[in-house]
């Protein structure tokens, strides 16, 4: 069975008063085959909406997919609204199946044969995932704040459609703050939520990130705050995000490829780190807003 996808995304300039300067926004509608495969795409921006399906249908969701974004006749910018929603795309499947673990019982010596098995700190080899041999890994998930219960001002988040019971979500909040000293301060809320019903936010993967860039543009003081996570390895992940220090954001997907690979990384962490690369377009649009607003 195939899934749809339904994206949004967000961006809002704030003056000092706590003032909405600007706003900007991107959408992403989408349906993938139970195979993994794109059936159609459409993404909306202030261009209007442009369809995808031409050039990606039939392309796999998993391995290569971000190869194949990059290739686009519609020369998207990976760090722009529609772009991120786009990059998103890679590994839904693995996000959706998380599903399955929290409502089906597992078969005893099942998961310690899984292949997922030694591709993060979650299921490192010998670990908590891998060795459970009956009832679900995963348990009850704790209770979750609601969104309108951490973001209290209603112009700080977009407006949400209401998702029926077994959805996943994903929700993700970045803040850019220039500092006088040339320096910038850069923090992060990262959530994916299993939907058991209407009102149900269930968090099986979140973090909070807090980061600067230096005066030169790089990453410094990398830290990730691990919250709720569904395995008892998860949060071996976290301070790993630290061999990430020294690199532009733009180089920053690249150094997950290549330090936060396998048992050192977290899937869902590792996507949330790529996300800082989108601190360079805020940058620019809120230089853009401050010159027009004098």
């Amino acid at each position: 069975m195939g899934f749809t996808v339904d994206g949004t995304a967000r961006d809002a300039v704030f003056g000092a008063e706590g003032e909405l300067l600007s706003s900007s926004f991107g959408r992403l509608q989408a349906v993938v085959d139970q195979m993994g495969n794109v059936e159609s795409v459409e993404v909306t921006d202030e261009r209007g909406t442009r369809s995808l399906t031409e050039e990606l249908r039939g392309k796999s969701i998993g391995a290569g997919f971000r190869a194949q974004l990059s290739r686009l006749d519609a020369g998207i910018a990976d760090s722009s609204l529609v772009g991120t929603l786009l990059d998103d795309m890679s590994g839904l499947r693995h996000i959706a199946g998380y599903g399955r673990i929290v409502s089906e019982p597992q078969i005893p010596g099942m998961l310690a044969n899984s292949p997922q098995v030694g591709t993060c700190a979650g299921w490192m080899a010998g670990g908590v995932a891998a060795m459970a041999s009956s009832e679900s890994i995963l348990g009850d998930l704790p209770p979750a704040a609601t969104i309108s219960e951490l973001v209290t001002h209603e112009l700080d988040w977009h407006d949400e459609i209401e998702l029926p019971a077994g959805s996943m979500q994903r929700r993700r909040l970045l803040d850019v703050q220039p500092q006088a000293d040339g320096t910038t301060d850069l923090h992060m809320w990262f959530r994916d939520s299993l939907h058991h019903g209407v009102g149900d936010d269930a968090a099986l993967h979140e973090y909070i990130v807090r980061a600067h860039l230096d005066a030169d543009g790089l990453l410094a003081d990398a830290k990730a705050e691990p919250r709720s996570l569904p395995m008892g390895d998860c949060p071996l992940a976290a301070s790993h995000v630290e061999l990430l220090e020294g690199r532009t954001v733009s180089q920053i997907d690249e150094g997950v490829r290549a330090h936060l690979r396998s048992e050192l990384g977290c899937t869902h962490l590792n996507d949330a780190m790529r996300f800082l690369r989108s601190a360079t377009p805020m940058l620019h649009q809120l230089s853009e807003s401050e010159a027009h607003h004098g």
